[in-house]
């Protein structure tokens, strides 16, 4: 005979709305919409990195030291990414860039999806939902490019956000298993990201209703350290991103404060540097209105994202999240249906806002067919470096690195590239050449330094000098070459690479 509460079970199921398909096809043409937003040509400079680390990684193992460095490629470096740079690497392997634009605009598309649903379910209202929707993309709009980010917010949406709003309650038990497997692939994938599934399970070990609850805390949170430490490459790419990450703050803009937006002046600048403060405020209200006692993990956590989404512009998406967290709370200050009428013209000044940022970019150009933005890379450049068998290292533009890397490693090292690993001695030689009137000086002191007897520059960069011959003049990019031995074969095999018609950059020496 059935139980009193297996019964209550049955009809709570039988009573539970199914999704309707008209549901289904929202959900499926929203999908269709993100996909189409997010495949863009591949402007940002990470990618090209990865896939050169995920292919040393197979041939090689794991490196230990910095095997893509010119200066110091006996320097001690993890990388903290491994898992998701062999994958792009077998992706590149098999589908090219081209393949990787659409893998990742799929996981973006994926994300933002999933990430409407949420907010749909905790404001209870559409026009607040969309507002949420577009101030999350206005904000993570930098961030759509090719990188590692593309699975921290699938990371982030399917088991952070549920987490944090407490559904773990419904099923400790599979919670906890789940958690303990997201944190080993978590780590596997992006070992510093997966910091924030530790915090939030801090949140209930701290904040949790009971006894029974903070030690279902303790041991997940244990159990997930555990996981993390048994991931490959997770324990020493931690170890090594604590011992540099004082450095990066020069050469890295997104790990500034929120607020450095406001210098962009633009009013998207202002705007992006406004809403992280409003997460701050929310989770606030949320805060004085005294929470009931089973909401106080929730709040906690909604307080470390807004947190987060002002102390770094990378993590400012961060605010959406903060604020859906806290949405029954703000709704029960303010008037969730007072709340929805008044976001109408936000959002749709919001999506405004958004086209005016994003349309200029692509003005002229197909951003579903075009592979690399438009004189982004020298790939011109390089394609004939390539055909011409260079090898050695190469002074570049730090944008550049990932690409030269991508195309020429391992005949080629850089001096600097996106990863920004470089040692104090590289970098005072990065910022002599940050002015003009040195910048020869610079490319001889990397010469007599580290042996580097290449340069791969912007067009017109670079003086002429007695050491050194222009053997390219790209559209984008000049080739130079330090004259000796190696310049001659250099010089001799690119002649012909050019004479055969295989590559014919426009302009010349």
């Amino acid at each position: 005979m059935p139980s009193e509460t297996g019964e209550s079970e049955t009809r709570s199921a039988r009573l539970r709305p199914e999704p309707s398909r008209s549901n289904r096809w929202i959900m499926g043409g929203l999908w269709l919409f993100f996909f189409g937003w997010c495949l863009r040509p591949i402007w940002g400079i990470d990618i090209f990195f990865h896939v050169a680390i995920g292919r040393y990684a197979f041939e090689s193992g794991i490196p230990s030291t910095d095997i893509l460095s010119a200066a110091h490629p006996d320097a001690a470096w993890a990388p903290f990414q491994i898992g998701y740079e062999l994958l792009v690497a077998w992706i590149d392997e098999v589908a090219g860039l081209d393949g990787l634009r659409v893998v990742h605009a799929a996981l973006f598309a994926t994300g933002f999806t999933w990430a409407v649903r949420f907010f749909r379910r905790k404001t209870g209202t559409p026009w607040l939902a969309a507002f949420m929707t577009l101030i999350f993309l206005v904000l993570f709009e930098e961030r759509i490019r090719l990188r590692p980010h593309a699975f921290n917010l699938l990371f982030e949406v399917f088991v952070l956000l549920p987490l944090a709003s407490g559904a773990w309650r419904k099923s400790p038990s599979r919670w906890g298993i789940a958690l303990v497997g997201v944190a080993a692939v978590w780590a596997f994938i992006h070992a510093m990201a997966v910091f924030w599934l530790i915090a939030v399970l801090g949140t209930v070990l701290v904040f949790g209703v009971g006894l029974e609850e903070r030690r279902w805390g303790a041991l997940v949170l244990g159990l997930s350290v555990l996981a993390i430490i048994a991931a490959p490459g997770a324990v020493d790419g931690i170890s090594h991103v604590l011992s540099i990450q004082g450095d990066w703050a020069p050469y890295v803009p997104e790990l500034a404060p929120s607020w450095s937006w406001f210098s962009v002046g633009t009013a998207f600048g202002v705007v992006s540097g406004l809403l992280p403060w409003l997460a701050v405020t929310a989770v606030l209200a949320a805060i004085v209105w005294r929470p009931e006692r089973h909401r106080w993990p929730t709040i906690a956590a909604a307080a470390g994202l807004a947190f987060g989404g002002v102390w770094m512009v990378r993590l400012s998406y961060y605010a959406p999240f903060a604020i859906a967290l806290v949405a029954p709370e703000v709704g029960r200050v303010l008037g969730a249906r007072r709340l929805s009428h008044s976001m109408r013209a936000l959002t749709v000044a919001m999506a405004v806002l958004l086209l005016a940022h994003v349309a200029p970019r692509y003005e002229g150009v197909n951003p579903w067919t075009e592979t690399l933005y438009p004189d982004s890379f020298p790939d011109l450049e390089v394609d004939a470096m390539v055909d011409a068998g260079f090898t050695g290292g190469i002074f570049n533009e730090t944008e550049w690195g990932g690409y030269l890397l991508y195309r020429l490693h391992p005949n080629c090292a850089v001096l600097t590239d996106g990863r920004v690993t470089f040692q104090q001695d590289v970098g005072e030689l990065l910022r002599l050449d940050d002015r003009p009137e040195y910048r020869a000086e610079a490319l001889e002191q990397a010469w007599k330094r580290y042996g580097v007897d290449l340069a791969v520059r912007r067009k017109g960069k670079v003086p002429e000098q007695p050491g050194w011959e222009l053997l390219l003049r790209g559209p984008v990019a000049d080739i130079w070459s330090r004259r000796g031995e190696a310049n001659e074969a250099r010089r001799s095999a690119l002649g012909e690479v050019l004479r055969s018609g295989q590559r014919a950059p426009s302009g010349g020496p």
